[in-house]
């Protein structure tokens, strides 16, 4: 672990608030769009297989920025 330690730069272990709320703001605003722009995948194409291939990447991509803000809530409260 100590090695470990050692390979990576110390910069990384110094916390920034600036740069902590860019990232969290950032997945706030791409959460927000990305379900600003779910909202119109139902209508958006009318094949049933590219409809399930939108919902699909919407989904992981969600789950993605999601989690990340799930973690900083658990880490918080």
């Amino acid at each position: 672990l100590h090695d470990l330690r050692k390979a990576i730069p110390p910069h990384c272990f110094q916390p920034s608030v600036r740069l902590s709320f860019y990232h969290l703001a950032r997945d706030l605003f791409i959460v927000t769009a990305l379900t600003y722009f779910a909202l119109y995948i139902p209508n958006v194409p009318p094949q049933l297989y590219l409809r399930v291939i939108l919902w699909s990447v919407y989904g992981f991509i969600q789950g993605l920025f999601g989690t990340g803000l799930w973690i900083i809530a658990h880490d918080c409260g």
